[in-house]
C-alpha cells in the first residue's frame, strides 16, 4: 500500500513538471520577429544578448551571420529541460520567453547555431529589477552589443574611451521600443572604456 502511495506522488510531481512546461510553451509568441526599425545592427555581424523585459519575462535578441535553424533551450538549476525549439531565421530574430510558470532560481539559456553552442544564464527573481539595457563584449572580436528592451521612447547616451582615456565616440540615441546595436572597436588600442546611461540616470560600463 505503501510503494502504491510513492508511486501516486511521483505521478502528480510528474504532471506537474509537465504543466509548467507546457505553460512556457504557450507564452512564447507563435510569430517570429525579424529584426527591423529600431534594431540597428551592422551589416555581417552577429550577436546573441538576453534581457529582462519585465517581472516574468526575458527576451532573447539574435543576430544569425548567415541563414539557418537555430535550437533553442531553457533547462533549469537540474539541468531538465523546460521549454525547446527550432527557429528558422535569415538575419535574426526577438523572442520573448515568459517565466511566470516557473519556480524562482537559476536557468540557461543555451542556443545552438551554425556557430556552434551559446549559453546564457537567467536568473529568475520576483525582487529582482527591471533591466533596460545590456551591454556586452562578444567572444573572440573586438566589438560590443548593445542591447535595449523596454515600452515607450528612451534617449540613452554612448561614451567611448580610448586606451588613453580620449573621448573618441559620443552619442545621444533615441529609441522607441526595442534596440540593438554592434559597435567595432578594432581600430582602438587597450584599455577601452564603454559607457551607456540611461534616462534613469542607471549606467553601464565595459571595460578590456
Amino acid at each position: 500500500m505503501q510503494h502504491k502511495m510513492s508511486d501516486s506522488r511521483l505521478i502528480n510531481k510528474q504532471i506537474k513538471y509537465m504543466k509548467k512546461i507546457f505553460a512556457l510553451s504557450l507564452s512564447v509568441l507563435l510569430c517570429t520577429v525579424v529584426f527591423a526599425g529600431g534594431t540597428d545592427f551592422s551589416s555581417g555581424a552577429s550577436g546573441i544578448a538576453v534581457v529582462k523585459r519585465d517581472a516574468n519575462t526575458f527576451k532573447l535578441i539574435y543576430k544569425a551571420e548567415k541563414a539557418g535553424y537555430v535550437k533553442v533551450s531553457i533547462r533549469d538549476s537540474r539541468h531538465r529541460t523546460v521549454f525547446y525549439e527550432s527557429i528558422k531565421t535569415v538575419e535574426g530574430f526577438t523572442r520573448p520567453y515568459n517565466f511566470q510558470s516557473l519556480q524562482e532560481g537559476d536557468y540557461t539559456l543555451e542556443i545552438i547555431d551554425n556557430a556552434g553552442l551559446h549559453i546564457e544564464k537567467i536568473h529568475n527573481y520576483a525582487d529582482q529589477g527591471e533591466k533596460l539595457f545590456n551591454v556586452r563584449k562578444l567572444e573572440g572580436e573586438d566589438k560590443l552589443i548593445l542591447t535595449v528592451s523596454g515600452k515607450g521612447t528612451e534617449t540613452f547616451h554612448v561614451k567611448i574611451y580610448d586606451g588613453s582615456d580620449v573621448l573618441v565616440y559620443n552619442e545621444d540615441k533615441t529609441v522607441t521600443g526595442d534596440f540593438a546595436r554592434i559597435y567595432n572597436l578594432k581600430n582602438l588600442e587597450g584599455g577601452i572604456r564603454f559607457e551607456v546611461t540611461g534616462a534613469n540616470g542607471k549606467s553601464k560600463v565595459i571595460r578590456y
